[in-house]
C-alpha cells in the first residue's frame, strides 16, 4: 500500500496543503511547530478516519475558524494494484468519511482497510504510561488485524455500560439479581472472546518484538518479555467456553461489591500488560534508551504482523524519532527502513539525510507550506 497524493484544507496549520510522495522513503524536515507532525496526522486520518494525537476531532480544525472554510482531507491510495479515493470532512459537530465517493455508515468499516503504523516520541507512554494507554494500544491494533475483535469489543462495552447503569439503580434485590444475571451472560460471552484474542496476540507480539529488540538494543543479552495481566489471572490458553465460565464465576463473586460501588470491577476493561527486561519491569528499571528500543521493537513487530494478516505492507509514519535515538539504534532502525514499501519520516535536522539510504523524495516545511527539494 502507498499514498499517491494527499490534500488537506484548513487542517491544523495546513491551510491549503498538498503532497505527492514517492514509494520508499519520504523525508519532511523543518523547525518545530511548522506542521511536520500535522502532515503525518493528516495521512493517518485518511487511512483510519481518526487522529493519533487526540480523541477530539474538533482539535484538528484550523483556528481561528472560518464558517465558509471546510476542514477536509482528500487522498488517493494504491492497494493491491487498485486505486482508492479517500475523503474525511470535519466539522465542530461531526465527521464524514468517504471511500471511493461513498459515505461510510460506520467508522469501523474503514478500520484495518488502509493500515499505517505510527512511531512518535509519545509512544514511550506504552512503557511508562497507565494501563489505559496499553489497553487502547492493544485494542486498536487487534481491531484492525481482526475485525471480529472490534465487534466483540464494541458489544462488550455496550453490555458493560448497561450493567453499570443497572448497578446504580434502586431496585429490589430479586429484580436486581435477575437483571444482572442477563448482563453477566453477555459480558462473559464477549469478554471470553476478547481474552482469547489478547492472549494470542500478545504471545505473538512478544516473540517477534523480542527478536527485534535483540537487534535494536545495544546490549543484546537482555531478554524482552510481555506479561499479560488479565482479569482471569491466568497465562493458560483456555477454551472460549472455559474462559466464559470463569468470567461468569468472577462476576457472581464480585456482585455484592459491584453493587456497593456502583460499577463493574472485573473484566477485560481492567486488563494490562507489563513489558519486562530480564524479568524486571521496564517502566521502573529500563533506561530511556532501552525504553525507546522496546517501543521500536514492538512497532516493527506490528508491521510484520499486519502485513502477514492483510497481505499488504502498511505505510510507516516516523515523527522525529531519529533525533531521539543514539547512533547505534538509529543505524539499526534505518537498516530496517530499507525494506519498507512507503515511509514518511519527519526531522528537524537535515544532517540525518546523510544517514538514510534510498531517500526517494524530500520536502522542507515552513508555516504549513511544503517545498519539494532534490534529494
Amino acid at each position: 500500500m502507498r499514498i499517491l497524493h494527499a490534500e488537506f484544507r484548513n487542517f491544523r496549520n495546513l491551510t491549503d496543503f498538498g503532497i505527492e510522495p514517492e514509494a520508499g522513503i519520504n523525508v519532511i524536515y523543518g523547525d518545530n511547530a511548522q506542521g511536520k507532525t500535522s502532515v503525518l496526522e493528516g495521512i493517518y486520518y485518511l487511512c483510519a478516519g481518526r487522529s493519533f494525537r487526540t480523541r477530539y476531532d474538533r482539535e484538528a480544525i484550523a483556528w481561528p475558524q472560518n464558517d465558509s472554510a471546510l476542514t477536509s482531507l482528500d487522498g488517493e491510495i494504491e492497494k493491491e494494484n487498485l486505486r482508492h479515493r479517500l475523503r474525511v470532512v470535519l466539522t465542530e459537530q461531526d465527521k464524514h468519511v468517504f471511500v471511493d465517493d461513498k459515505p461510510l455508515a460506520r467508522l469501523g468499516l474503514l478500520w484495518g482497510q488502509f493500515n499505517t503504523v505510527v512511531f512518535t516520541p509519545d509512544d514511550l507512554q506504552l512503557v511508562k504510561g497507565s494501563p489505559t494507554v496499553r489497553r487502547q494500544f492493544l485494542d486498536m491494533e487487534l481491531s484492525r488485524i481482526h475485525p471480529i475483535y472490534l465487534y466483540n469489543l464494541q458489544r462488550y462495552y455496550e453490555a458493560l455500560a448497561q450493567r453499570n447503569a443497572l448497578l446504580k439503580q434502586s431496585l429490589s434485590a430479586d429484580l436486581l439479581e435477575q437483571n444482572l444475571a442477563a448482563w453477566d451472560e453477555q459480558l462473559a460471552g464477549y469478554g471470553a472472546e476478547i481474552f482469547k484474542h489478547r492472549l494470542r496476540h500478545l504471545g505473538q507480539l512478544e516473540n517477534e518484538a523480542a527478536a527485534h529488540y535483540r537487534t535494536m538494543a545495544q546490549n543484546e543479552i537482555e531478554a524482552l518479555t510481555i506479561e499479560y495481566q488479565n482479569f482471569l489471572r491466568t497465562s493458560e490458553d483456555l477454551a472460549v467456553s472455559d474462559a466464559h465460565d470463569r468470567f461468569k464465576t468472577l462476576l457472581t463473586r464480585s456482585r455484592e461489591d459491584d453493587i456497593r460501588r456502583g460499577a463493574t470491577h472485573t473484566g477485560p476493561h481492567r486488563d494490562d500488560f507489563v513489558l519486562r527486561l530480564e524479568d524486571r519491569d521496564a517502566r521502573d528499571f529500563a533506561s530511556q534508551g532501552q525504553q525507546r528500543s522496546i517501543v521500536l521493537a514492538i512497532k516493527i513487530a506490528l508491521v510484520g504482523m499486519i502485513e502477514r494478516e492483510s497481505g499488504t505492507p502498511p505505510v510507516l509514519l516516523f515523527d522525529d524519532l531519529t533525533s531521539e535515538l543514539d547512533e547505534l539504534r538509529r543505524s539499526r532502525l534505518l537498516t530496517f527502513l530499507e525494506g519498507a514499501r512507503q515511509i514518511f519520516l519527519t526531522t528537524t535536522d537535515r544532517r540525518y539525510f546523510r544517514e538514510i539510504p534510498g531517500i526517494r523524495k524530500s520536502f522542507r516545511i515552513r508555516a504549513g507550506q511544503l517545498i519539494p527539494e532534490d534529494t
